[in-house]
Parts: structure tokens; C-alpha cells; sequence
């Protein structure tokens, strides 16, 4: 995911610099992709959280071609991630019951 992160934020550098984009939608921009530690946090909420509205900004401002990556991003390592979450806590959970009917 780290790997991801740093190529989308470079990728977006260039419209963040460029001075013929809207100050204000530049800004939006450099609000949830501007640095390292900003993408990281917007993949992580694109990863476990909302997805909708980063993805949107992209699609709006920047290009739609931004809506692509992203749903393919959710569908594929967010999707993932979060069943393998879902998984350890339903192994576990059979683990915790099978103890209890043992005692039993």
C-alpha cells in the first residue's frame, strides 16, 4: 500500500504545481494527496473507511480516469485486507467456542 501511495502522490504533483489548475481545487488536492503522510492517511480511509468522497474529488478536479484506479484499488486491496480481517476473527471466534463446549 506504501508503494501505491507514493506513486499516486507523485502522479498528482504535477497537477498540484501546475498554476494554470484553480487555487482552491489545487489546494483540495494537496489537502489529501500533497505529501507522503497525507496519502497515506487518505489510502487508509479509502482502504477501511468512506472511499467515496477522495474518489470523487479525483474524478471532479483532476481527471475520471482517477475513479478507475481507485474503485480497482478498493475492489482489490481493500477488499482483501478486510476479509482477511474478517477471517482471524471468525477463525478465532470458532476457536473460543470450541474451548467452551469443551468445558462444557
Amino acid at each position: 500500500t506504501i508503494v501505491i501511495t507514493m506513486v499516486v502522490s507523485q502522479l498528482l504533483q504535477g497537477f498540484i504545481e501546475c498554476e494554470t489548475n484553480d487555487l482552491a481545487t489545487r489546494r483540495l488536492i494537496f489537502g489529501r494527496w500533497g505529501n507522503l503522510s497525507r496519502s497515506l492517511v487518505t489510502m487508509f480511509e479509502i482502504t477501511f473507511a468512506n472511499w467515496g468522497p477522495p474518489c470523487w474529488e479525483l474524478i471532479d478536479n483532476v481527471g475520471e480516469w482517477w475513479g478507475i484506479f481507485v474503485l480497482v484499488y478498493k475492489m482489490t486491496c481493500g477488499f482483501a485486507v478486510v476479509q482477511v480481517i474478517i477471517s482471524l476473527f471468525i477463525q478465532q471466534t470458532f476457536k473460543v467456542t470450541s474451548r467452551d463446549e469443551e468445558v462444557m
